[in-house]
């Protein structure tokens, strides 16, 4: 189920729906892929500095991810 909702996030990023794209995003149970498919959606909105955040988190997180 979390793999539907991160692709349809990044569906909806593509078709210009970001609103739509993080409320999917955020519904991702698994707290690593939220993490890391929340980076990816800052990064593909082209908000640099919260996905530059969130990766940090993501690293200090999961380091073996």
């Amino acid at each position: 189920m979390d793999l539907i909702y991160q692709g349809l996030g990044f569906s909806y990023i593509e078709k210009g729906n970001t609103l739509e794209a993080k409320v999917a995003i955020d519904k991702i149970r698994d707290n690593e892929l939220r993490l890391s498919s929340q980076g990816a959606y800052y990064f593909k909105i082209k908000d640099y500095l919260q996905a530059l955040e969130t990766f940090n988190m993501f690293i200090r997180d999961y380091p073996k991810s």
